[in-house]
This record gives C-alpha cells, sequence and structure tokens, in this order.
C-alpha cells in the first residue's frame, strides 16, 4: 500500500473526529446526556490530526482495509441485484414470447443456416450518408 501523506492523514482525522464529535452530541437533540466517550474519541482524533497526523497511519490503513472489503461486498451484492432483478426476468419474458432465434431452431433438412437477401447497392447507400 502506497505511504500516505501528511495532508491526507491530516484530512482522515478530522473527518473522523468531527464524525464522533456530532455523533457524541446527538443524544443532547433528544434532551439526552452527551456521549462524552464519542466526544472525546472525536476531540482525540482531532488533537491527532492537528499535531502529530502519523500516529493516524495505521488507523488510516485499517479503515482503507475495511473500504477495500465493504467495496468488493457493495459491488458484488448491487450486480446480483441488478442480474436477478433485470436481466433474468428479461431472459424468461425473451423465452416466454418467443423471439427470432426460433429461425434458427435446429431443422435436419437444412445444409445451411445462411439467410439469402437481396445485394446492397453500396452507390447509392452512400450518397447523402447524414
Amino acid at each position: 500500500m502506497n505511504s500516505t501523506n501528511n495532508s491526507e492523514l491530516k484530512k482522515f482525522g478530522l473527518l473522523i473526529g468531527l464524525i464522533f464529535v456530532v455523533i457524541g452530541f446527538f443524544p443532547a437533540i433528544k434532551g439526552r446526556a452527551l456521549n462524552l466517550y464519542l466526544i472525546i474519541i472525536g476531540v482525540v482524533f482531532i488533537l491527532l490530526a492537528v499535531l502529530a497526523p502519523n500516529f493516524l497511519s495505521p488507523v488510516h490503513k485499517g479503515w482503507m482495509k475495511v473500504g477495500k472489503i465493504l467495496g468488493r461486498i457493495n459491488t458484488f451484492l448491487i450486480l446480483s441485484i441488478i442480474f436477478f432483478l433485470f436481466i433474468t426476468p428479461y431472459g424468461f419474458a425473451y423465452k416466454i414470447f418467443g423471439s427470432s432465434s426460433k429461425k434458427f431452431a435446429h431443422r435436419s433438412s437444412k445444409n445451411s443456416y445462411w439467410i439469402k437477401r437481396e445485394p446492397a447497392n453500396p452507390k447509392e447507400e452512400m450518397k447523402r450518408t447524414f
């Protein structure tokens, strides 16, 4: 994994610290006591981000690993949902209602599946293509 520069570690520490502080103040909205543990953790993250961002490097690396794992899981889930909600029903409908593929059903009497058509007139087709 690439080494992380100080500015990225500062941004990470400030963001995580701010998130912890905000979540620590959520109970106050409903008239309950503040969650001091979360506020203290948030303040520690903010102080580390400002004073010594290199101490946040292991936390940042761990967070990025968790993010990669979650990204793979989400990608698998989203693609699976898309497949089963859109592609599979389309395939069933295609099979039920038929399609042009019936033209190519196995015919033992035919030697070839070639479909004859009229020859194209390239000279006429190339005039005014737009």
